[in-house]
């Protein structure tokens, strides 16, 4: 019984049902216990001599001191295996936010799970470090049901497109995104990746990021640069990579100051806009380029469930030929190209997207649409 007991000790400290200052001290209190209890006499009487402890009793607490040892050691070799496992698994993210038509219900996904987004839809996932996934319509992605030593977060998209920011992560522990094509390798960066059974394209806006051809040599992606692996019918695989063209983000602007909302009214995939928080409700929203200027965006701008916005402006396509391109247009007839039209939008979903176009249809191929979905509260 007393050595169940001290197993039972062991085995509690190391799941941690509890965590004492000493385990080791409290070990070998129960050893001591072994030992005959001492008997005080009064001061006038002068105590009796001890006796030793007999040989058996120290054969057992020396054969109690090597059992428990031999425990101790296996446990620990036990756990430590256990904890290191775990520190190898591939780290499933959490769905966070979803809009439109999603597989999978909000909360924490498991590894070997699938997860799809509708038409007019997407989803949001996050990581316990901070690092968000924007899952963009039509997409498609899985968990992997295995354990990796080299990555932490792990997943394959299958179809479709996700935009992401990365927190910085262990060089060791990647963020890895599979694909048909290749895989990226992320370690700490803002990017997008669009994957369709004909191409896979990388994007990166910040950072640098490992692209991996699946056969091919692996390439370096900085900042501002695509890669792009094609795979026509004949089976000729072709990369190519250069710097990135078109849109590349929205700015949500105060439409009566013409000045971007809060410090930098980065306007992303999923934003939430309430309009008691803003300055203004006459608002805009801008698409930034990258590289050479396009001679025209096509913007669609569509409520949650399909139907055109209603704006005088905003009839689909909204075709906009200089910069800078606001989405509701500007006052370029008044003489005043940089001011902004007004835009009230009421409470709703809203899907926008920009399409970029240049004088060489070749530059075309190298720009991807940005498409977003935001809405806007009370």
């Amino acid at each position: 019984d007393h050595q169940d007991r001290i197993v039972d000790l062991l085995l509690k400290e190391l799941i941690r049902e509890q965590t004492p200052p000493d385990v080791s001290k409290k070990v070998f209190e129960m050893i001591e216990n072994e030992k005959p209890t001492l008997i005080t006499f009064p001061s006038q009487s002068p105590p009796p001599t001890l006796a030793p402890l007999p040989s058996s009793k120290k054969k057992n607490a020396l054969g109690w001191l090597g059992t428990i040892a031999a425990i101790l050691t296996v446990l620990i070799s036990i756990a430590a295996i256990i904890r290191h496992n775990k520190t190898t698994e591939t780290e499933a993210p959490t769905l966070a936010k979803i809009y439109g038509e999603v597989s999978h219900k909000i909360g924490q996904l498991q590894r070997g799970e699938t997860l799809s987004t509708g038409k007019a839809s997407g989803a949001t996932l996050t990581y316990q470090d901070g690092t968000i996934l924007r899952l963009g319509s039509n997409t498609t992605i899985s968990i992997p049901n295995l354990s990796k030593k080299d990555s932490s977060k792990e997943l394959d998209l299958i179809t479709g497109k996700i935009s992401a920011i990365v927190k910085k992560q262990d060089p060791t522990k990647p963020l890895v995104i599979t694909s048909k094509y290749a895989d990226i390798k992320v370690v700490g960066t803002e990017f997008s990746l669009a994957v369709n059974p004909k191409r896979s394209r990388l994007n990166v806006l910040n950072g640098t990021v490992i692209f991996d051809p699946k056969s091919g040599d692996e390439v370096l992606v900085k900042s501002n640069k695509f890669c792009e692996l094609i795979s026509p019918p004949d089976g000729a695989t072709q990369i190519r990579t250069g710097e990135i063209a078109g849109i590349v983000s929205f700015t949500l602007m105060d439409a009566d100051s013409n000045q971007p909302i809060n410090k930098d009214g980065s306007l992303q995939n999923g934003s939430i806009i309430s309009l008691s928080d803003l300055p203004t409700k006459n608002i805009n929203i801008r698409a930034n380029h990258s590289g050479y200027p396009p001679t025209s965006v096509i913007f669609k701008l569509n409520h949650e469930y399909g139907r055109p916005v209603e704006h005088e402006r905003a009839r689909n396509p909204i075709v906009e030929t200089h910069p800078p391109f606001f989405v509701i247009g500007d006052y370029q007839n008044h003489g005043r190209p940089e001011d902004c039209r007004p835009w009230s939008p009421n409470p709703g979903g809203y899907f926008l997207s920009a399409r970029s176009e240049f004088p060489n249809p070749d530059q075309d191929d190298l720009s991807e649409p940005l498409e977003i979905y935001f809405k806007i509260t009370p």
